[in-house]
């Protein structure tokens, strides 16, 4: 994923794992069988390269481990403000013993000085369990009090590849995507909804591990906001006794999300982006 775009930086990541799929774990999560993706410790090498050139413009190394949820950062400056660039990876156990890894491309910003046309998305509300039918609780919850039914899942036969909607933005080939809150749902389902630190990075896990996130990341750079279900609970905010706490919940947003370098908390993250001379969000 490369996030965080501006004329002349962006921010790349990868977490490193032992599947690219949910595989059932030997301990039970919050509503029965915990199904994950497992992290790997291990080291990868980012080259920025720019589109139509194989000359590598920077290379960093970062490690990933399990204290940062086995995720790998980098930090790219000195882009030229709307230039199109690559981002390729190398991955290992180590920097002896490196393979290829997933590739990302995006397009700098065209920044203050120009006035060129920009295409973006504006995503919110990415519940995952109400796609794939892991809310039952919930259903029959909502049956009782309300005597009305939740939509059914989703029922097509490309349902394992993730939401329909991310290929259809695809599709359209924007500059960039806005996820603008509720990218991940942390009380759904509610009985039990995720409270724990490996709780929470579960529903990350499972929501960007679909083939779409992958494919449209791979190629769509992302800007992130958090709202209520992906922070704490359902219209919560800073207050109230309720897990999981506002400390554990921002250090998912940093750990999860390209806001900022790996470790750094201080960046704000409700924040204006200048992308051309005409355009401000």
């Amino acid at each position: 994923m490369v996030g965080g775009v501006t004329s002349t930086s962006a921010l790349a990541q990868v977490r490193l794992t032992k599947t690219d799929k949910l595989v059932r774990a030997n301990v039970e999560g919050p509503s029965g069988a915990w199904w994950d993706v497992p992290g790997m410790a291990g080291v990868v090498e980012f080259s920025l390269l720019k589109v139509g050139s194989n000359e590598g413009l920077q290379t960093q190394l970062v490690e990933a481990n399990g204290q940062n949820n086995f995720m790998a950062r980098a930090v790219f400056k000195n882009s030229k403000a709307g230039g199109r660039y690559e981002i390729r990876t190398r991955i290992g156990a180590c920097e002896d013993n490196l393979r290829k890894g997933p590739v990302a491309s995006f397009r700098s910003l065209p920044g203050k000085a120009r006035a060129e046309s920009v295409r973006f998305v504006v995503v919110t509300g990415m519940n995952y369990a109400k796609f794939h039918g892991d809310n039952r609780m919930d259903r029959a919850i909502h049956l009782k009090h309300n005597n009305t039914k939740l939509p059914k899942p989703y029922t097509g036969l490309d349902k394992h590849l993730g939401y329909p909607a991310l290929a259809s933005i695809l599709k359209l080939e924007p500059d960039f995507f806005v996820g603008t809150g509720d990218n991940v749902y942390y009380d759904t389902p509610k009985e039990s909804r995720a409270e724990t630190v490996p709780e929470l990075r579960q529903k990350w896990h499972e929501q960007f591990m679909q083939p779409r996130y992958r494919d449209l990341f791979a190629k769509v750079p992302t800007y992130w906001e958090i709202n209520d279900h992906d922070y704490r609970i359902d219209d919560g905010d800073n207050s109230g006794d309720h897990d999981p706490s506002p400390e554990v919940a921002q250090k998912l947003m940093y750990e999860q999300l390209p806001y900022a370098p790996m470790g750094d908390t201080t960046t704000e993250t409700y924040r204006t982006q200048r992308v051309s001379k005409d355009l401000q969000i």
